[in-house]
């Protein structure tokens, strides 16, 4: 046995060291990955009092509404015994929504016979879900197919019980029993979205929702989940509910919600939906989203052996506390309001107050007292959807900077009176200003009478020193997402990127906010804002951060992609974008466009639909579309920037009906009567909005225009040249690009820059022209400089020959700019001269090639490097029927490139016709996120014996 040296030790300890210090670091990662903020970035509900959006449930707070009413005709039981009694009117007074047997079913692609069969709650919770997402910027295709997870509480079906009462309607199938369980509420949510990650279902009674929050969090921070569906639905169809409820002794004879007064006495009934979307914090400031709020952590437990089964368990209560704002790593003294449970029952009261102080106030600063209230008082209770309810409140709140008032109290309870200097019920709306240096916290309790406990602590949405653009910010935050490199880090940087930066930050600066010197947009964000307004996204610091992260404008990993994004073949009926799928012009193929070496989307034998995405992408010419490998030489370097932002804006809109467009074009068109920047409706309607089968597209230069137009649209008059509309009927779209004879000068006011564009769009200009494969060889070979030329600072050649050359340059950028849209070629024509600059679309031949004074015709080039079918014509009248053959027998679309329209003109013309865009590529300095509109649901009755 041979003897350790003293060599052989110090290796071994060397080794260890580094054992442990990898293992130390992976524990870390581990530890962060579990306390990972989690992001609110979508809300949506349909509360009582007309509380339809998270903006509407806002005024009501903040106007003292009571929404209890009277009990609807419809749903009282002339038989009931409490009807008879005058001494109980809680029985007949409740918040209730209207129209709940509405829905939009074909929207949904659901049929009338199963809508019927449907409950009522799973209604809602589709349409607020599908709310939830548009207000998060969420398009439905962009999480297709993703792992994220549904997480729903419903709790028994008032639908169902009338059904049983009905014999007249003959034996039940399979509709109604699928239609009335809530398990398949929620997997009908993921099935028709063609969501992947955990889909449940939640029954802990009152705090269903909040055990959703719960469970999301946890799943996102595991990594099981990248986004997370949460919310709840709760609707009293029938009396019995009701009446149970009053023969417990819980409900209000005041008909009054009176929480922590001295003279409640119980609740008030209510029904409603809350659906909010969730991502981890570190994705979504990624991603560019519009982040509402912070869970910083939660907790749940149950009352174990209480007094009896209902009966509130104070130890529990403050065991929950403690362990939310433990999970959090936030002091419990730091909160400064509480959206409580508070039912309005003198025992539940007093309980859950004396938690509150137990917990919360021991080591509060004696000037911040603990702020304590609830939306119950306004919209009595909701039961399994009362989680939402306040958690959508708290978010608010924090939100807007302020505290509503809480209702029908006067005479503090005798629990209260004794904490009365620690804790605070705010009689009328108080600001909440944020302590300096440090987040606003809100806490918010739910509690079940099945004894299940939860609590959850949420903070102010993060600020950051960036710009107010919808640009996916880079790595701004220390925090580990749970797969993958740290937040904001890219995937893959194009080698060119810092070249191109330099040279965007040579142009003029955006401008800056005086008190920080960060970016801002033209018209800030007010401090504020109600959620219907513009709402600033934190980014990087501008166009050169973004050029840094890769191609301007592209897609992040898992970020919404849009129109041309990968999806996988939705299920039948599903409310997809109706938009064929393909790569993201990252990728720089676009959907339906054969790249070098194969179809754009080729099956395999798991994936047979052949629209996986597959790792990352590689980079493209776009002077040719086709791959490159390695490192792109300098004369052939790619543009990342198409050659100007489009101006005028092209706004698109779509819905899945006719009557839905036209309605949705008129609120629009009022969205920008209010004064919402054009720009930041356009790209949020093109970037951040699912793009559904019947489509409009207007082009306009300013907010009245772009109004006038759409009111055009739907009273159905027509604008030739503005306004395009058009109906996708699915499918992959391909493209014929047809090239005639070029007319130099109608390129050159086909691809100059109009007066006012943003100047940091002619610096990009300058770097586009640079770097790509045109300027060295015209300039050699005519003496002319396109960057000049696109300037207007130098004239076009006077001779004949350099003359041509030019045009056929300027067809070449023309194809680059078309490709930068994600427009590509399926087929390519060229007619005369315009020959040279199809068979280099076509891949035929080279830049150098398609611009030499003497090149040969390309007719009489080989086709071994041809990556697309190439049609070389004698006359135009050949060209236009050969393209009206492709289109009528493979459904192609003709693109003339050098036509006269504008380029955002006939790009939303493609678009109306079902060819994808990518939008993103089009919006490289990005914009704000202005909340568009809610789509406007065509409701049909659905209920037990009528006919829809």
């Amino acid at each position: 046995m041979t003897t350790p040296t003293t060599t052989d030790y110090s290796t071994l300890l060397k080794r260890a060291a580094e054992k442990i210090a990898g293992l130390q670091q992976r524990l870390g990662e581990a530890e962060a990955r579990h306390k990972v903020p989690i992001a609110v970035v979508g809300m949506a509900c349909r509360f009582p009092g007309g509380a339809d959006s998270p903006d509407a449930y806002w005024r009501l707070l903040t106007d003292g509404v009571d929404a209890v009413t009277g009990l609807p005709a419809e749903r009282r039981r002339p038989e009931s015994p409490h009807l008879a009694d005058p001494n109980a009117p809680h029985t007949t007074q409740g918040s209730y929504l209207p129209g709940v047997d509405g829905f939009d079913a074909a929207f949904f692609g659901i049929t009338d016979a199963e809508a019927t069969a449907m409950d009522p709650q799973q209604r809602l919770l589709l349409e607020v879900t599908w709310e939830a997402l548009e207000h998060a910027g969420l398009p439905v295709e962009a999480l297709r197919a993703t792992t994220t997870g549904v997480f729903m509480g419903v709790t028994g079906s008032d639908y169902w019980q009338l059904r049983m009462r009905r014999p007249d309607l003959g034996p039940l199938d399979a509709a109604t029993g699928i239609g009335s369980a809530g398990s398949f509420a929620v997997g009908r949510i993921s099935h028709l979205l063609g969501l992947q990650g955990p889909c449940m279902c939640l029954d802990t009674g009152c705090s269903s929702a909040m055990v959703g929050v719960h469970l999301a969090t946890r799943s996102l921070r595991s990594g099981e989940s990248d986004t997370a569906l949460v919310g709840a639905a709760h609707l009293m169809l029938g009396a019995e509910g009701t009446e149970t409820l009053a023969d417990l002794g819980v409900l209000s004879r005041q008909g009054k919600c009176k929480t922590f007064d001295a003279e409640a006495d119980g609740f008030v009934v209510g029904e409603g939906c809350g659906v909010i979307v969730l991502k981890r914090l570190p994705d979504a400031l990624r991603d560019g989203d519009r982040v509402l709020a912070v869970i910083k952590g939660s907790a749940t437990n149950h009352n174990g052996a209480s007094g009896a089964l209902g009966i509130p368990n104070g130890s529990a209560q403050r065991a929950v506390i403690r362990g939310a704002y433990a999970d959090a790593a936030t002091p419990a003294a730091s909160v400064g309001y509480v959206e409580a449970h508070g039912t309005g029952t003198p025992l539940g009261d007093a309980i859950e107050l004396q938690a509150l102080v137990d917990e919360l106030v021991p080591g509060r600063d004696p000037d911040l007292p603990l702020v304590v209230g609830t939306g119950k008082t306004n919209i009595g209770h909701l039961e399994t959807a009362s989680g939402m309810a306040a958690l959508i409140k708290a978010v608010l709140c924090l939100h807007h900077g302020a505290i509503p008032a809480h209702l029908h109290f006067s005479t503090p309870h005798p629990e209260l009176a004794q904490a009365a200097e620690q804790i605070v019920i705010p009689t009328e709306s108080r600001p909440w200003p944020a302590p300096e240096g440090t987040p606003r916290t809100a806490g918010v309790s739910s509690f079940s009478a099945n004894g299940t406990n939860v609590h959850v602590v949420l903070a102010d949405a993060p600020t950051t020193n960036a710009a107010a653009t919808g640009t996916p910010a880079a790595a701004t935050t220390t925090a580990t997402p749970a797969t993958g490199a740290p937040a904001g880090t890219p995937a893959a940087v194009d080698p060119a990127a810092d070249t191109l930066a330099a040279g965007a930050e040579a142009g003029t600066p955006a401008a800056s906010d005086p008190a920080t010197g960060t970016p801002t947009s033209v018209n800030p964000k007010p401090s504020t804002p109600a959620l219907g307004a513009e709402a600033d996204i934190p980014t990087a610091g501008g166009p050169a951060d973004t050029l840094r992260a890769g191609r301007p404008g592209a897609t992040p990993t898992g970020a919404p992609k849009t129109d041309g994004a990968a999806t996988r073949t939705p299920a039948a009926g599903a409310p997809t974008a109706d938009g064929p799928a393909g790569g993201t012009q990252a990728g720089g193929v676009a959907a339906g466009a054969p790249a070098a070496g194969g179809p754009a989307d080729t099956p395999t034998a798991d994936d047979p639909a052949g629209t996986r995405e597959t790792g990352t992408p590689t980079a493209v010419n776009p002077l040719t579309g086709t791959p490159t490998t390695g490192a792109v030489p300098a004369a052939e370097a790619p543009p990342l920037l198409p050659p100007h932002l489009l101006s005028p804006h092209l706004l698109p809109l779509s819905a899945r009906s006719p009557e839905a467009l036209r309605t949705l074009a008129t609120r629009v068109a009022a969205r920008l009567d209010e004064g919402v920047p054009l720009a930041d409706v356009a790209w949020t309607a093109a970037c951040r909005r699912s793009h559904l089968e019947h489509r409009l597209t207007v082009t306009a230069a300013t907010a009245a225009e772009a109004a006038r137009l759409l009111r055009a649209a739907a009273a159905g008059r027509s604008e030739p040249g503005a306004l395009a509309t058009g109906r996708h009927t699915g499918g992959r779209r391909p493209v014929v690009f047809s090239y005639g004879p070029p007319d130099a000068e109608a390129l050159l006011s086909l691809l100059r820059p109009p007066a006012g564009t943003d100047p940091r769009a002619a610096a990009a200009i300058d770097v586009l022209n640079a770097l790509n494969a045109l300027e060295p060889t015209v300039a050699t070979t005519t003496g002319t400089s396109l960057r000049a030329l696109l300037a207007g600072s130098e004239r076009l050649p006077a001779d004949p020959e350099g003359l041509r050359l030019v045009g056929r340059a300027l067809q070449l950028a023309l194809t680059a700019w078309w490709r930068s849209a994600g427009i590509t070629p399926a087929t390519v024509i060229g007619v005369g001269e315009g020959r040279w600059a199809a068979a280099h679309a076509a891949g035929r031949i080279g830049t150098d090639q398609a611009l030499a004074a003497n090149s040969a015709d390309p007719a009489a080039a080989g086709t071994d490097g041809s990556v697309l079918p190439l049609h070389l014509c004698d006359d135009a009248r050949e060209a236009a029927a050969l393209a009206a053959r492709l289109a009528a027998s493979k459904r192609h679309v003709h693109l003339e490139l050098g036509a006269a329209t504008p380029l955002p003109t006939a790009l939303g013309q493609l678009h109306c016709q079902g060819v994808p865009v990518d939008w993103a590529g089009l919006h490289p300095l990005g914009a704000r996120f202005a909340e568009l509109p809610r789509y406007p649901w065509q409701h049909k009755s659905y209920w037990w014996g009528r006919t829809p």
